[in-house]
């Protein structure tokens, strides 16, 4: 676990540093690491290199300052970039768009988040609560009755699952599905025994972009590793009234075979 601290520490430091440059020769040292065993831990736990880490997470911090009509030359010196032209370069490498276009449409991104290293490296029996500043998550087994219409509710279903990718089904409860347009689609969550991952977030923003990610990468490992498996591949993200409200809690539901 001592060493899992270490690259806490490293990632606490590069997120409150990423206007300036970071010397990853002296994050190691101050992580008491060889500087080999840190860039292979560091890879290892967060699945990027730190070099690569490090520049994602300038590029994620850079999309905020640009939300907020920042100059683009002004972010690129704020987020550790050499130059205007070094940051689009990279930007445009990163996420197919430049700054100056990301400006004007304001086009969802995939970040690259900071990993919670200290989650991933918790074992959570059914019922134990994981409580950090940025998240409160529990694992319980539920019972559900079959739902194919939930007035004011909300969904969001991941199925189809392939080598491709899958469909993503934004979806509400309905008074009835008798009468559904013709380039809309029904989905009957079926009776049975699921597993859920009910996460409390610091807000909303937080809740559907890092802490979805955590959460989601968390609750897939812990079924493998708990040898549950899913009875049907899909995944329901479920938001109640919670979810928009303080605690913006949210579940995601997996069914799984008895």
């Amino acid at each position: 676990m001592k060493a899992i601290e270490s690259i806490k520490k490293a990632l606490d430091y590069i997120e409150e540093h990423l206007s300036e440059e970071i010397n990853i020769k002296k994050l190691a040292i101050d992580c008491y690491l060889s500087v080999f065993y840190f860039h292979k831990l560091f890879r290892d736990t967060t699945g990027y290199s730190v070099e690569q880490y490090i520049k994602l997470r300038r590029l994620a911090y850079s999309t905020k300052l640009l939300d907020d009509n920042k100059l683009v030359s002004d972010v690129a010196l704020r987020c550790g970039f050499k130059s205007s032209e070094h940051f689009s370069r990279t930007f445009k490498e990163t996420y197919k768009i430049l700054p100056s276009e990301f400006k004007k449409i304001k086009h969802p991104l995939f970040h690259a988040y900071k990993p919670d290293v200290m989650l991933s490296n918790t074992k959570l029996n059914i019922g134990d609560r994981y409580i950090s500043d940025n998240i409160l998550l529990e694992i319980k087994l539920r019972e559900q009755q079959e739902i194919k219409t939930v007035p004011h509710k909300e969904f969001g279903i991941s199925c189809n699952h392939n080598k491709e990718g899958f469909n993503y089904i934004v979806s509400v409860g309905v008074d009835n599905i008798s009468d559904v347009p013709e380039n809309m689609v029904t989905f009957t969550i079926p009776k049975g025994l699921y597993a859920c991952c009910i996460f409390e977030n610091k807000d909303f923003e937080t809740a559907v972009g890092q802490n979805l990610k955590l959460a989601m990468d968390y609750f897939f490992s812990w079924i493998s590793k708990n040898s549950y498996s899913p009875k049907e591949y899909f995944a329901v993200e479920y938001y109640s009234e919670e979810a928009f409200k303080e605690s913006y809690k949210i579940e995601i539901w997996v069914n799984i075979n008895r």
